[in-house]
């Protein structure tokens, strides 16, 4: 794994259903249980397509279903991933194409998030499809993607009909 990985900071914020943690530094260890290592210290890394890859370093994770987010060390810009857990392998979806670009993607996320964090809470302040698109828009120039998926669906408000799922 790269040496040069950037100082990982903590941070969760949740809106609705939808959630992400961040894990600090002093837990990326303990968290790499059950992708990169069993809980006995055996490795799980393979090279394998579909297995868990030796650069990938779990970060956090998505709070609704669990999946884990991911850096890929290899990468210079250390770029984010997700997978869906519990499939029998790995396929990384790329959320964000850097670590610096995922920490201002949840700076605006805690932005739409405040006063919705909790699905009562966003029943009385239910996202407008302005806001919605404005932070779809941010995500695309901060994540440097054209697929920000992963990112509608987190914001999305089945109440207000607004989101890909709506």
């Amino acid at each position: 794994m790269a040496m040069n990985i950037p100082q990982l900071v903590g941070r969760d914020v949740s809106i609705g259903y939808n959630g992400i943690e961040l894990y600090g530094a002093d837990e990326i260890r303990q968290n790499q249980i059950g992708y990169s290592i069993s809980t006995d210290g055996v490795s799980l890394v393979g090279t394998n397509e579909g297995d868990w890859k030796n650069e990938w370093l779990v970060i956090g994770r998505e709070t609704c279903c669990g999946d884990p987010i991911f850096i890929d060390t290899s990468g210079p810009e250390f770029p984010v991933y997700t997978a869906a857990h519990g499939e029998g392998s790995w396929s990384p979806y790329l959320i964000s194409g850097s670590y610096i670009g995922l920490l201002r993607i949840i700076d605006q996320l805690v932005i739409v998030a405040t006063g919705r964090e909790y699905p009562t809470r966003m029943e009385v302040n239910p996202m407008t499809q302005n806001e919605y698109d404005a932070f779809l828009d941010q995500v695309g120039t901060l994540s440097g993607l054209q697929d920000i998926y992963f990112w509608a669906l987190m914001i999305s408000d089945e109440e207000a009909g607004i989101g890909p799922e709506t």
